[in-house]
């Protein structure tokens, strides 16, 4: 079994390879996330429960793809219809997080994963919540053990799974395997509503909305996309692999033609491993709903907000992008590896392909430095 790195660009191709060989049927209606839909369906079907889930605390994680239509607070929503039958299994659900957050990027889920782990948390049940499919295809419930690391799943770890078309019937099964289970049972003190929580703390040093100058002379790490790594010759690594490979030219190419300084793809994106290349900066990104990205970065919330609006500066893209609040995007950002101090850019230049993305924060980035005057 091989892992997919958390912390690599999202990858069109890829995305079409895992979806292929699991078996996905990536719905027309819905922008899914390929690292959360390898990893749930990779999970191999246990008839049993965690042994300590009704002693120990446990973390619920919704993944609700974004469809157009979508509310601001569905999550929130299918979260409250479960947290009822959890309370009366006897599972200690003391936090809910919107699954998309947890998997936005590499320094936020390493953030999310130390703040699990300071609160002692051993289990986790994963609600999949789909509206615009059919039938018994609309919900699931994972009850699985949390890594204690970023990875917080491994693609094929174990897990008791049910699923069904409402959340409530999908609960009570839950309910009766609990209490069926024989399992010890100390959890008396369990909240009566669920406790949601956004944002973590992703940042070690200060927050810029500039691009620092010294960029013009220090060396910037862009890692490439890592190869899947397996001991077995697999048919899917082969076709991952090679589908890694184009996507890097991609990357090689954009950088090569935009980035006016000492950009360096690199194969590691470990901290240390490039402060003792001489590298002073790393570039980053952040996934997820356009509403999670700005409160992952810390940008200023403006109540009742629907749209956010992505400048490009100049160049041929030159203009405004208006993209609904909840829906996928990607927006990067360089992190100084010695002082952790990032750098977002003077304006929101997020898109919802990755390709774009990167191509709007490096020409906002020659703006705001003055390269072409």
């Amino acid at each position: 079994m091989f892992e997919f790195p958390l912390y690599s660009f999202p990858i069109k191709r890829f995305i079409l390879a895992i979806s292929l060989f699991f078996g996905l049927a990536s719905s027309s209606l819905a922008q899914e996330n390929f690292l959360i839909e390898s990893k749930l369906r990779s999970m191999q079907a246990d008839t049993l429960l965690p042994s300590n889930l009704l002693m120990e605390r446990t973390v619920v994680m919704v993944y609700a793809p974004y469809y157009e239509g979508q509310s601001a607070n569905e999550w929130n929503e299918v979260a409250k219809k479960v947290h009822g039958y959890l309370k009366k299994a006897g599972i200690d659900a003391v936090a809910y997080y919107n699954m998309y957050e947890i998997f936005a990027g590499g320094d936020v889920s390493r953030a999310f994963a130390r703040d699990l782990s300071k609160r002692n948390i051993q289990n986790m049940i994963i609600v999949e919540w789909k509206p615009y499919l059919a039938g018994n295809e609309r919900f699931r419930l994972m009850v699985t053990s949390f890594s204690g690391d970023e990875n917080f799943i491994s693609l094929g770890q174990k897990g008791w799974i049910r699923q069904g078309a409402e959340p409530e019937s999908v609960s009570q099964q839950l309910y009766l395997a609990s209490r069926s289970s024989g399992l010890s049972f100390s959890n008396y003190l369990i909240i009566d509503q669920p406790e949601f929580f956004r944002g973590t703390q992703v940042f070690s040093g200060k927050r810029y909305e500039l691009f620092w100058s010294d960029l013009r002379i220090d060396k910037l790490a862009i890692p490439r996309f890592p190869l899947a790594d397996s001991t077995q010759n697999s048919p899917l690594v082969a076709e991952v692999n090679q589908a890694v490979r184009q996507e890097n030219l991609l990357l090689d190419s954009l950088i090569s033609a935009t980035y006016p300084f000492q950009g360096i793809l690199t194969t590691s994106s470990d901290i240390e491993v490039l402060k003792k290349e001489g590298f002073q900066y790393i570039l980053l990104y952040v996934s997820g709903p356009g509403r999670s990205v700005r409160e992952l970065l810390e940008y200023k919330k403006v109540p009742g907000e629907t749209h956010y609006i992505s400048q490009i500066l100049d160049g041929p893209n030159k203009g405004l992008k208006r993209l609904p609040a909840e829906a996928p995007v990607y927006k990067f950002y360089i992190k100084q590896l010695y002082s952790g101090n990032v750098y977002l850019g003077s304006v929101w230049d997020a898109d919802t392909d990755w390709e774009q993305a990167l191509s709007h924060f490096i020409q906002n980035m020659r703006v705001e430095l003055k390269v072409d005057q």
